[in-house]
Order: C-alpha cells, then sequence, then structure tokens
C-alpha cells in the first residue's frame, strides 16, 4: 500500500491558505528542529491512531529495534498534536497524555503470527489515516516511511521466528 497523493482531497481540513507552508519547523526536545505539516488532523483521527499505536507498542516493548521504530512515530504524533491543539479548551492536558502514551505493557510473550497480522493491519491503518488528513509531502511522507520500514520489520521478523519454531 503507498500513501496517494491526497492534495485534491476536499475532506483536507488545512489550515494553511494559498501559498502557505506546507511544513512548519519546530525545536523538539532532545531532538533539535524538526517539521510537522502545516495543518490539523482532527482529535478523533489523533485517538484512533494513538490507540493502534500503543497496542503495536505494547506487545513490541521487549523487541528494542521494533520498539524504537514504533515509540519514534508515536512520539512524532505526539509532537505533532500538541502542537496543533495548543489550548488547553480544545484538548486539556490529561486527555493530550493518554492520546499517544499511558500504554499498559503486556507480559513479554511470543508474538504469534496472528498477534503479527494485526500490528501490520494496525499500522497499515495508520498509513491510511495519516493519508486522509495530511498532504502527502514531507515530513507526512518521511514518517509513513518509517511506519513501512516498521511493518518490513515485523514481517521480517515473522519469517524468521516462524521458521526456526516449525525447525525444532
Amino acid at each position: 500500500m503507498q500513501i496517494q497523493n491526497i492534495s485534491k482531497n476536499p475532506k483536507l481540513s488545512l489550515s494553511a491558505g494559498a501559498g502557505a507552508p506546507l511544513a512548519i519547523p519546530y525545536e523538539r526536545l532532545f531532538v533539535g528542529p524538526s517539521l510537522r505539516p502545516n495543518g490539523k488532523m482532527p482529535l478523533t483521527a489523533h485517538a484512533e491512531v494513538g490507540r493502534l499505536l500503543k497496542e503495536v507498542c505494547a506487545d513490541v516493548i521487549h523487541r528494542k529495534s521494533m520498539y524504537r521504530s514504533a515509540d519514534y512515530i508515536r512520539s512524532t504524533l505526539d509532537e505533532w498534536v500538541m502542537r496543533e491543539y495548543p489550548d488547553a479548551k480544545e484538548l486539556p492536558r490529561e486527555d493530550l497524555d493518554n492520546l499517544y502514551y499511558n500504554t499498559p505493557v503486556n507480559p513479554k510473550q511470543p508474538m504469534s503470527q496472528s498477534m503479527i497480522d494485526e500490528h501490520v493491519d494496525r499500522l497499515r491503518k495508520v498509513i491510511t489515516i495519516l493519508a486522509t488528513h495530511y498532504l502527502d509531502r514531507p515530513p507526512v511522507s518521511q514518517l509513513v516511511r518509517k511506519i513501512y520500514d516498521l511493518i518490513k520489520s515485523l514481517e521480517l521478523w515473522s519469517r524468521r521466528h516462524i521458521r526456526r519454531v516449525r525447525s525444532t
């Protein structure tokens, strides 16, 4: 699945007018300069993406490289929503904290093929939601690339794991 060029999408909720930049620079704590889209994804969409990413993070937390990727995606979107909704009346602090974080950690357990398939489906749904609400331009396209990399990691791990389980 590729993110589609959605620049002609009438449902796009960009706050930018004609000639406005597609991305806005900002400073990330501990990371440095970064970019975010010049638009707002609805809070309901952020909540859905957050729920999906929390489910992935809860199961991959014991697989460090996968968790780092998932956490990078999650923290990036957390930064974006915080900057899209700076007014506490629109997004109270406790709601902000719960959109992408406060995930219970699942006990270390072997990931089954069905769990991996569910996580891949979740990540593909995240891509679809992002494509619905943001333009297919950097920094969104870069974040989508990170999501595809995580999907690839899950699928590679699955192939290696299943081979090992079948051969024992």
